[in-house]
């Protein structure tokens, strides 16, 4: 937790803010990226969730190139003792759809991070709650899920601000299961 929350996370601000002001070159974010790509990929791989554990399906929509929101939730997920399915970035809602009805997840795990205003967000959204069952619950984050509340309310999604408000919803969820 304390990795996620204060290291990788405020990295991953930094190196996105300063990337933006141009007070960091691309190959150096991309050498920051891969790093914190490979920790990511570490924590998500290392975690034994326990037999029965919940699992949650994590990716993001088509159209959302950027990944390493989704590892982060992914990589909390995991320690949180879930079984996560990561799918990566830019998948059609149909095709996240398929992956956690064939595992029969809990959840499935959205990062929403650029564009802040893609006009296909809203259908996809709508196009996963129809094709998931409804005890399959949709959770989003990123620097971009304040900018879709309104569809991710349409579709009763949960929406996170932090790695640690993901957090607690993980807890609760595995309590009420």
């Amino acid at each position: 937790d304390e990795m996620l929350d204060g290291v990788i996370g405020p990295l991953l601000l930094t190196i996105g803010s300063r990337w933006h002001a141009g007070l960091l070159s691309p190959a150096h974010e991309h050498l920051a990226t891969a790093v914190v790509r490979r920790t990511l990929t570490w924590m998500m791989e290392n975690g034994t969730p326990p037999p029965m554990a919940p699992t949650i399906v994590v990716a993001t929509l088509a159209g959302q190139t950027h990944e390493l929101g989704a590892m982060l939730a992914a990589a909390a997920a995991s320690s949180h003792g879930w079984r996560v399915v990561y799918l990566g970035a830019n998948l059609p809602a149909r095709d996240i759809a398929v992956a956690a009805n064939h595992t029969r997840a809990t959840a499935v795990a959205l990062s929403l991070l650029h564009p802040t205003e893609d006009p296909t967000i809203a259908g996809a959204l709508r196009d996963l709650r129809a094709a998931l069952p409804a005890s399959t619950a949709i959770i989003a984050g990123g620097t971009a899920a304040a900018s879709y509340a309104p569809a991710l309310a349409a579709v009763g999604a949960s929406q996170f601000g932090s790695i640690r408000e993901l957090r607690a919803w993980l807890r609760g969820a595995t309590k009420t299961r």
